[in-house]
């Protein structure tokens, strides 16, 4: 957050368990994707998929905007 405290921590999955798959099965996913949490966005790297409230790189730019990035 902007305090740059931890808001939501999961600590039940594996070491080896892709951070887009924990996402996915975590209570703030729920949130977003239900609306609960209508404000901000999160950044994720190109393992997240797309969704209306994360950030996520374009793998390949090809609009001007998109190259600007």
């Amino acid at each position: 957050n902007p305090d740059l405290s931890f808001t939501n921590v999961v600590a039940r999955w594996k070491g080896s368990t892709h951070d887009a798959r924990i996402f996915e099965n975590s209570r703030i996913q729920f949130k977003l994707s239900d609306g609960q949490t209508p404000r901000g966005h999160l950044v994720g790297d190109a393992g997240y998929p797309c969704r209306k409230y994360i950030l996520t790189p374009c793998s390949k730019p090809t609009t001007t905007a998109e190259k600007r990035l």
